[in-house]
């Protein structure tokens, strides 16, 4: 005869086999999304964002803006704490030579696409530094949008050699940022 200790061994035995191979899903609610500077959830981001280190008076910011929104978002400017001047530029060809110029009319991050800004393309151009931003150095720039909304991150300093290109400073002389 089985003792009743040993019957209730085997039942709890026997409930946890059962219930180990069942599977159930917990939900654990949804994760906390990014700010925006308003402390609303973030509907862009910029994924992998850095800057260009440099001693000289000038230099480019980069990264991917994803648009997790259902709607084209229009950034139309610039700012950061480092300089009062910042602009939003692309490459332009004039002749065999890559020129920065200024957009003065930014550009479109399209609904749940991504924007890319990089050497040699479109990017974010801090101009007039009054010191140099070291490798390694934390930079925090804006990205300002048509709607009133804004995404600010910290971009780290990385040594990068350029791209080659040239911005035609105002007084006609070209620079390399």
């Amino acid at each position: 005869m089985v003792s009743r200790a040993r019957r209730r061994a085997a039942g709890i035995l026997l409930t946890t086999a059962l219930l180990a191979g069942c599977t159930t899903s917990v939900d654990r609610g949804p994760t906390e999304p990014p700010l925006n500077d308003n402390g609303d959830p973030a509907s862009i981001v910029i994924e992998d964002p850095w800057i260009k280190a440099t001693d000289e008076m000038m230099t480019g910011a980069f990264g991917t803006l994803r648009n997790d929104t259902d709607r084209d978002v229009h950034a139309v400017s610039a700012t950061s704490p480092l300089t009062d001047r910042v602009e939003i530029h692309e490459i332009l060809s004039q002749g065999t030579t890559p020129v920065m110029s200024e957009m003065p009319d930014g550009f479109l991050i399209p609904a749940g696409g991504t924007y890319v800004l990089e050497p040699g393309g479109a990017h974010v151009m801090l101009m007039m530094l009054a010191a140099p931003i070291e490798a390694g150095e934390d930079v925090e720039i804006t990205l300002h949008f048509e709607d009133g909304t804004s995404l600010t991150w910290e971009a780290p300093a990385r040594t990068y050699s350029g791209a080659g290109e040239a911005y035609m400073g105002d007084e006609g002389a070209t620079e390399e940022p």
